[in-house]
């Protein structure tokens, strides 16, 4: 699927399912927004935000990384504000986080 200039907005995406959503999205040409919790990497969580977006731009897309707490409604409008900020046009949303 063609994704150039087409916005991902994915919750989770630092790991699993919500990562490889995120890097198939970056080879497709996508901007990805990886919106997750996790800012420093553990044992028990390994791997961030800014970790995936990284990974995103070598998968030839663009990351960004929005730390967010699908929990708190104020922090999603932050992290959906973060995304219109960088790229105007959000294409999906991928709730990998709700799943």
């Amino acid at each position: 699927m063609d994704l150039r200039g087409k916005t991902v907005f994915i919750t989770g995406g630092t790991r699993g399912i919500g990562k490889a959503i995120a890097l198939k999205c970056a080879a497709d040409g996508a901007n990805v927004v990886v919106a997750a919790k996790t800012v420093v990497s553990t044992p028990k969580t390994p791997g961030t935000i800014y970790d995936a977006a990284a990974e995103i731009d070598a998968a030839g897309g663009r990351g960004l990384g929005v730390q967010v707490d699908v929990r708190d409604v104020a922090s999603m409008e932050s992290a959906i504000q973060q995304t219109i900020d960088a790229w105007p046009e959000l294409l999906e949303l991928a709730p990998d986080a709700l799943l």
